[in-house]
């Protein structure tokens, strides 16, 4: 399982940022390189399972992918992070009831 993102330099700062919707998940390195490894050490922290790695790859037009050695984990990630994104937009559909 790979899940899409980009990665892209901030016009605010000095940072290079990355996102991956699926994951609702945002992070900021000081290098291209340096964002993936905090997005990878973003999904396995989220994750929290002491064998699960994700991987990082980095495309030359700003694209990125993450894979892991443990496709179910991940998938299982994504699924709750759908489900509190979700709940949290009922939550305020009902408050503004």
């Amino acid at each position: 399982m790979k899940l899409e993102g980009r990665i892209w330099k901030s016009r605010s700062s000095k940072y290079w940022l990355a996102e991956v919707r699926d994951l609702d998940l945002v992070t900021q390195g000081k290098s291209r390189k340096d964002t993936a490894v905090m997005l990878a050490d973003a999904v396995e922290t989220l994750v929290n399972h002491g064998s699960f790695r994700a991987d990082v790859t980095i495309a030359r037009d700003g694209t990125c992918s993450v894979a892991s050695n443990d496709d179910i984990r991940l998938a299982a990630l994504v699924v709750r992070r759908l489900r509190a994104r979700n709940g949290a937009a009922r939550a305020k559909r009902r408050r503004a009831a």
